[in-house]
């Protein structure tokens, strides 16, 4: 009795777990370096938007902007639940 459940619930859920967490949608930080280009998605340092008004514009809700340190010059409007850090070396995972 206990196999038959666990044979039907299984393979959906192990797909929704797949789906969940190879989605780029649900990456929760953007980073931002002045050596960046904002065509890139900011999912890591090597790949970081170059203005932090785009590392906001690509964030949604809860998902926090890395700002590497270095001089950024522009106006920028937060979005809410979006969080803004900065003063990173540009290596940081965690």
């Amino acid at each position: 009795m206990r196999t038959g459940i666990m044979q039907r619930i299984l393979p959906p859920l192990t797909v929704c777990l797949l789906i969940l967490f190879s989605s780029p949608s649900w990456c929760s930080v953007i980073r931002v370096s002045t050596t960046g280009d904002n065509s890139n998605n900011g999912y890591s340092w090597a790949l970081a938007k170059k203005t932090v008004s785009a590392g906001i514009t690509a964030a949604a809700s809860a998902d926090e902007v890395w700002v590497a340190a270095g001089t950024y010059v522009e106006r920028i409007t937060m979005k809410t639940g979006v969080g803004l850090y900065g003063g990173f070396a540009g290596a940081e995972t965690e």
